[in-house]
């Protein structure tokens, strides 16, 4: 089954994405094909804070980033970077796997913060879709 909507693949599409950066405080970790739309999702090793920096290769207009509604997570903020300077910052509400709203937002720089889970474990089955116009 297919999407109608335009999303971006993260992993293993060099034309849109350049560089998928994942760390925490105390390790980094290797993106993986899992952490694409309608797949299984990443499972982290420990409760902590992870940023996903996913760099575009070029300029693009993001619409949603919808994680996937089987993963634990419940709370995360996104950065849409536009400039050296300046990005718009959003926290999901509490319990909710979308952040919308974005369409005059213009990036070439998305940055996702995991902040916490709903069960205290470590970040689980963590897949983003990032639909763009």
């Amino acid at each position: 089954m297919t999407d109608c909507v335009s999303q971006l693949r993260l992993y293993g599409n060099p034309k849109q994405i350049s560089q998928i950066d994942i760390k925490s405080p105390t390790r980094h970790i290797k993106a993986t094909n899992l952490i694409n739309p309608n797949h299984n999702g990443m499972n982290f090793p420990t409760r902590e804070i992870y940023t996903i920096d996913i760099i575009l290769t070029i300029t693009m207009t993001i619409e949603s980033i919808t994680l996937n509604p089987a993963s634990n997570v419940d709370l995360f903020t996104v950065q849409l970077h536009m400039s050296q300077r300046y990005y718009l910052e959003i926290q999901s509400v509490v319990g909710s796997k979308i952040i919308d709203g974005l369409e005059n937002e213009h990036t070439n720089y998305i940055r996702i913060t995991i902040d916490g889970t709903e069960d205290g474990a470590p970040p689980n089955r963590v897949s983003f879709k990032i639909v763009k116009r």
